[in-house]
């Protein structure tokens, strides 16, 4: 389908994938998840040279690979063309944060948020959010999510424009900065599941084709 990409990634910072796939390994939770989202900018065209700095930095441990698996496919994937609606989206299945209160008090912060339940690969969520986070609210000024159309109120008229969010990961309030891509024309949550089957297979062939072979017997235990 002619259309506009489903994310529009920051150049590759080339110098700098070598060390970035070995910092996938790196003892420092905060280290690795740097090199992840680094990594996760990169565009489709990137992707020959990311797999130069693999070679380079083989032999991997399993950790690293199931890593690099899951960058190649949310930056393989981003690269797939669709037709655009004039709305933002975040690629994201969504859960309030207590799903027993029907009502948040405005005084209320215990049972604030959206829970990212799965992120739809090849969107922007897919390249900063984790499954398990928890999407407090605006951020700079915080203004809170108290239901999934307070969340959907903000993203939808800022296709292309970066929104700040404060999320709860881990027990630690962080700020991630996301820029909304175009929601596909006439996505509905029903049509998601064949959407991204599509999607799926070509990556699994681009894949099988390009870095399958590059990774067999050659991960470290």
């Amino acid at each position: 389908m002619a259309g506009s990409p489903a994310t529009q990634p920051a150049p590759a910072q080339s110098p700098g994938l070598e060390t970035q796939v070995r910092n996938l390994a790196n003892p420092d939770p905060h280290v690795r998840d740097a090199a992840r989202s680094a990594l996760m900018r990169l565009s489709r065209d990137d992707l020959p040279e990311l797999k130069l700095a693999i070679k380079k930095a083989r032999p991997l441990l399993p950790s690293q690979a199931s890593a690099v698996r899951g960058i190649v496919r949310q930056v393989y994937i981003s690269g797939e063309q669709y037709k655009p609606e004039a709305r933002g989206f975040l690629g994201i299945l969504m859960d309030r944060a207590n799903p027993e209160v029907d009502f948040v008090p405005e005084n209320d912060s215990h049972n604030l948020g959206i829970v990212v339940t799965e992120r739809i690969p090849g969107f922007c969520a897919g390249r900063v959010l984790l499954d398990g986070d928890i999407l407090l609210g605006t951020a700079r000024p915080f203004v809170p999510f108290r239901n999934s159309a307070d969340l959907v109120n903000t993203v939808m008229p800022r296709p292309g424009i970066t929104v700040l969010l404060s999320v709860l990961r881990q027990g630690e309030v962080i700020v991630i900065a996301l820029k909304p891509d175009p929601k596909p024309l006439d996505l509905a949550a029903e049509q998601i599941p064949p959407f991204t089957a599509e999607r799926e297979k070509r990556f699994s062939d681009y894949w099988q084709r390009e870095f399958a072979n590059l990774l067999n017997n050659r991960v470290a235990g």
